[in-house]
């Protein structure tokens, strides 16, 4: 065999190989919340992803998620409280480490978030 036949030979195994193998970040979809992170989603699927502090959702991703969380996954570490008025006033949820599920029990109804650590609930 020619060194010409290697190289194509070689070359249709790796394009083979590329075309069937998944893409590396399959894994991470809008769906998914990544370790070391609060997310949450409103109907539509729009996602804010957190690691720590204290967000107003009237002035955090253009108030597009603001009394419109519908899901949230916690896999930051952290115990998170869901506020129904902005300024981390009102009726409020507290949402430990590992919780991944839906926020019906709220109404859907969050204007402010903060990781508890660092402020409270």
């Amino acid at each position: 065999m020619s060194k010409t036949m290697r190289l194509v030979g070689w070359a249709v195994a790796v394009a083979l190989a590329i075309a069937v193998a998944p893409p590396a970040s399959a894994a991470l979809t809008e769906d998914s919340c990544d370790s070391e992170r609060f997310c949450v989603w409103n109907p539509d699927g729009r996602k804010l992803s957190l690691s720590n502090g204290a967000y107003d959702l009237n002035e955090t991703a253009g108030g597009v998620l603001n009394d419109a969380i519908s899901w949230a996954t916690n896999n930051s570490g952290y115990t998170w409280c869901l506020y129904a008025d902005a300024g981390y006033r009102g009726d409020y949820r507290i949402y430990a480490s590992g919780y991944d599920g839906d926020t019906d029990e709220f109404g859907w109804q969050v204007s402010s978030l903060r990781a508890e650590p660092w402020y409270g609930c």
